[in-house]
């Protein structure tokens, strides 16, 4: 399940839950789309990089548990 929030310095929505957007709505007729069909392998991913600036992590312990 895919959570979304809003990270944001100087808002009164900092760290609000946001509604999905759905590839099909209007909203969400712009953004780029990734599909993925299962069947049909090219290579395994063994895992991903990453990393927190300071301005992440702050924003990573401010989320609750859930």
């Amino acid at each position: 399940m895919l959570k979304v929030f809003l990270s944001s310095k100087d808002s009164a929505l900092c760290l609000s839950s946001q509604e999905s957007l759905a590839p099909t709505t209007q909203a969400a007729s712009h953004l780029p789309s990734v599909w993925m069909d299962e069947r049909v392998t090219f290579q395994i991913v063994q895992g991903f990089g990453g990393a927190f600036t300071e301005a992440a992590a702050v924003t990573w312990q401010r989320l609750g548990a859930d």
